[in-house]
């Protein structure tokens, strides 16, 4: 039996996507800059490795049968507590995925990347779907971008299939940073809402996890891009309700979507003045919070069915949903 190679098999999503293959039976060979991973199986192989290292990389699908790859390594915003620069977006995120993209074609590997929505950007009317043409205003989307290019043009014509998995922002009962940003202006007492409160979408990682796990026994029916998301919204008000309820939030107030749109204006006179990338970052990331971007699940739901939801996910995790 070949192997299923995961990239980032400590990570957030990696260690517990990697266990649940191995559950179901699969042997995996695990990839993570760490010395040493918690992950203990028979059928799990794990390695130490910068996936920066080219030639290292390369060794690896040399010496091991690999069918299917899951690249989920990467970088995002912050690590450690300080913002990414561009270089190790770049690096990281574009470098380091044609280096593993290139092997695992050239083996004639499957490959399923973790990409993110972040690629879309922002638009008027904050609706996208897989077709939309990605416009990335933040260096991590933009490094996420030029990997998928890098996929798609090492995989036309060969005899790998791929898949580009655009994610949400994804949330865990212990993992609610993303989410948090929502409704937060002070962990874990005071919180907003926009105006009467907005509806987000997110994903809980049991839908990613159960998505990629169905890709993979489905025989990659389904290819090309797709958006992982929930099909349930969070609303902003329902949220701080849930939160209230396990004795967070202890204050809440709305915040009209009236003065966001002045701070937005705001920032565009600065924008205007200075080319600041920063304010323009902030700027975006304030567009999102007051304009909830939308993403297509027409797709996604050829092959799977969500499930999960923040109710069952953080706050009644042993319990799915009727």
């Amino acid at each position: 039996m070949s192997y299923i190679l995961v990239t980032g098999c400590n990570g957030f999503i990696g260690n517990k996507l990697t266990n649940v293959l191995l559950e179901k039976g699969y042997k995996v060979l695990g990839i993570s800059s760490s010395p040493k991973t918690t992950i203990k199986n028979k059928n799990f192989q794990y390695i130490s490795l910068d996936l920066t290292d080219c030639i290292n990389i390369e060794k690896v699908f040399s010496e091991y049968s690999i069918s299917t790859v899951i690249h989920l390594a990467g970088i995002a915003h912050v690590k450690k507590g300080k913002k990414v620069d561009w270089n190790s977006h770049y690096r990281i995120n574009t470098l380091a995925s044609h280096t593993v993209f290139k092997n695992a074609v050239k083996s004639n590997a499957d490959v399923l990347f973790a990409s993110t929505v972040d690629v879309y950007g922002t638009e008027k009317n904050n609706q996208f779907n897989e077709e939309c043409t990605p416009k990335p205003t933040s260096s991590y989307g933009k490094s996420k971008v030029l990997a998928e290019n890098h996929l798609k043009k090492l995989a036309k014509g060969s005899d790998s299939n791929y898949l580009i998995a655009r994610i949400a922002p994804v949330y865990d009962k212990n993992f609610m940073n993303d989410a948090y940003k929502r409704i937060y202006l002070k962990f874990p007492t005071i919180a907003f809402t926009v105006g009467k409160g907005l509806d987000y979408q997110l994903v809980s990682i049991n839908n990613v996890i159960e998505f990629i796990i169905k890709w993979v026994q489905s025989n990659k029916e389904v290819l090309g891009i797709v958006n992982v998301c929930d099909n349930q919204l969070v609303n902003s008000v329902d949220f701080i309700k849930l939160e209230k309820a396990e004795g967070r939030a202890k204050k809440s107030f709305q915040i009209s979507k009236s003065f966001f749109n002045l701070v937005e204006l705001f920032l565009n006179t600065i924008i205007n003045l200075t080319g600041n990338t920063w304010v323009l970052k902030f700027r975006a990331n304030l567009y999102k919070l007051i304009n909830p971007p939308r993403y297509s699940t027409k797709r996604m739901e050829k092959l799977f069915t969500p499930i999960w939801n923040i109710n069952n996910t953080v706050y009644k995790s042993k319990s799915k949903k009727n």
